[in-house]
C-alpha cells in the first residue's frame, strides 16, 4: 500500500500535518457518509466537491485541494483493488468512510465503518394469572369477542427509537384490546424488559391462554453491531 503514493505526495502529507498542528490539532479526520437506502453505495458515488472541511470539535479546518487529489487517488486504488464492498447485512444504521490523519506518527488511514441492527435470542416469561384471565375472558365474551378454539389470544408489540406500543387489536381477531389487559402488558414489559422501546428497541408478543389461565411474554431485544475495516494506510 505504501508504494501507491509518490515521494512528493508523502512530502505534501507532511505539510498537511504541520498545517493541522498549526490549527491546534494533533489529529484530524474526514468522515464521508456512504448510506444509500435506494441502492448499494459505491466509491464512485462520492461527491468530492462537497468535502471541504476536516471534522473537528474545536476548529473549522479547510481541506486543501491538494489533499483531495491524493484522497481521490487512494480511493480509486481501493475501488480497483476490491477492498471495499457494501455491507451484506440488513438494518444498516450508518455506513461511512473514515479518513484519519495522525500528525504525531505521520500516518494516514482510511477505514470503512458501519453499524447495523441485529436481533438477540428470543426469551420468554410465564405468568400464572387464572383469576385475571377468568375476568378478562368474561369481559371479552361480554363485548362479543369469540375466543379461538385454541384458547389463545395474542397481542404483539414493537419498540425502538424512544417509542413503542402494543398493537391495538388481537392478532387472531379484529377487536380492540381492553384497557386493563393493555395495562398488564405495559406493566410487565416495564418490569421485565425495561427500555424495550428505547434506542435499538425490541419486539415480541403476549400470548393469553384462556384454557389454562397462563400468559406468556415472548421478547426479542435488538442490539447494534459495529464493524470497522482498514482499507488503506500509509506512513509518510
Amino acid at each position: 500500500m505504501n508504494e501507491l503514493l509518490t515521494p512528493e505526495e508523502k512530502k505534501y502529507l507532511e505539510r498537511i500535518s504541520r498545517y493541522i498542528q498549526s490549527m491546534g490539532e494533533k489529529n484530524a479526520s474526514i468522515n464521508i457518509e456512504a448510506n444509500d437506502y435506494d441502492s448499494q453505495t459505491e466509491i464512485s458515488d462520492i461527491d468530492w466537491d462537497t468535502i471541504t472541511h476536516f471534522d473537528s470539535y474545536r476548529n473549522s479546518i479547510d481541506i486543501p485541494s491538494g489533499l483531495i487529489e491524493i484522497l481521490q487517488k487512494i480511493f480509486n486504488y481501493i475501488d480497483q483493488s476490491g477492498e471495499y464492498s457494501f455491507p451484506d447485512v440488513e438494518g444498516i444504521n450508518y455506513n461511512q468512510f473514515s479518513i484519519e490523519i495522525n500528525t504525531t506518527n505521520r500516518e494516514l488511514t482510511v477505514k470503512h465503518q458501519f453499524s447495523y441492527y441485529a436481533e438477540g435470542d428470543e426469551g420468554y416469561i410465564e405468568f400464572e394469572e387464572p383469576e385475571l384471565m377468568e375476568g378478562w375472558k368474561d369481559q371479552l365474551e361480554t363485548n362479543g369477542v369469540e375466543i379461538p378454539e385454541t384458547g389463545i389470544l395474542t397481542i404483539s408489540y414493537n419498540g425502538g427509537g424512544d417509542d413503542g406500543a402494543l398493537e391495538n387489536s388481537f392478532d387472531e381477531v379484529s377487536h380492540g384490546v381492553p384497557a386493563d389487559m393493555e395495562d398488564f402488558c405495559y406493566k410487565e414489559l416495564s418490569s421485565n424488559y425495561g427500555g424495550w422501546e428505547n434506542n435499538e428497541g425490541g419486539y415480541g408478543r403476549f400470548e393469553f391462554n384462556f384454557t389454562d389461565g397462563t400468559v406468556y411474554l415472548f421478547h426479542v431485544q435488538n442490539y447494534e453491531e459495529e464493524e470497522s475495516n482498514t482499507l488503506f494506510e500509509v506512513e509518510y
